[in-house]
């Protein structure tokens, strides 16, 4: 079951108090608020349970490595592809759900391959951006630095102020071996570079396919 649905069936379980209260009177106030709170504090680990039972408890230090050695490969092959391209970066953001606004899924960088400022790498995003855009659209999205790009709307000023340096970036879906139809993204691979997308290419057909087959590899190790 999706874990939104399992969320609003369980959270169902806390209007029952309330009923009783209106055919059952005798119930005392504090038998009734502490059945209301069990069933919320029971819906909202149920849920984060559903949430995150997909990922497998692997140490970080296994992920930083096998992660790094995908990050590499895929640099090389993308470097392969466009040898005019110097500058590049990459990283990959998990979707979490954070209290209290757990029906939203938020990005912050997890594991990267190349130098991030500081605050970069505390930057969340939720719907905006290149990679909430692709994470809620569920596809690939790419940016070249313009003015009045469309990507860059809906960002907050900190946002664009910390990623201006930025000239180019390709955001990738990342799914769970599982999900066969590629409909839930748990992550998004992105790649980025100073450089405009002239020079980078992350909006032609083999950098979107070579990013689309390392996320897939990602995937699998990450679920």
């Amino acid at each position: 079951m999706h874990p939104i649905l399992h969320c609003v069936l369980l959270a169902g379980i806390s209007l029952i108090p309330l009923s009783l209260n209106l055919f059952h009177p005798i119930f005392s106030d504090l038998t009734k608020y502490s059945i209301i709170i069990i069933a919320f504090v029971l819906t909202y680990t149920l849920y984060f349970h559903q949430f995150y039972k997909p990922f497998k408890k692997k140490s970080r230090e296994y992920l930083d490595k096998i992660l790094g050695e995908l990050f590499s490969s895929l640099d090389k092959k993308a470097r392969e592809v466009r040898p005019q391209l110097n500058d590049l970066r990459i990283n990959v953001m998990i979707a979490k759900r954070k209290f209290p606004r757990i029906w939203e899924k938020h990005l912050k960088i997890d594991f990267y391959h190349g130098e991030y400022f500081p605050a970069e790498k505390e930057l969340e995003f939720v719907k905006n951006g290149c990679c909430g855009s692709a994470l809620y659209d569920n596809a690939q999205y790419y940016y070249d630095a313009e003015p009045h790009h469309e990507a860059l709307r809906s960002m907050t000023e900190i946002q664009k102020k910390v990623t201006e340096h930025l000239g180019s970036i390709l955001s990738t879906p990342i799914y769970s071996p599982k999900d066969e139809y590629k409909e839930h993204p748990i992550a998004i691979l992105n790649l980025d570079s100073t450089e405009r997308i002239n020079k980078t290419g992350f909006d032609e057909d083999i950098m979107l396919k070579i990013a689309a087959y390392y996320a897939a590899l990602i995937g699998g190790q990450l679920i």
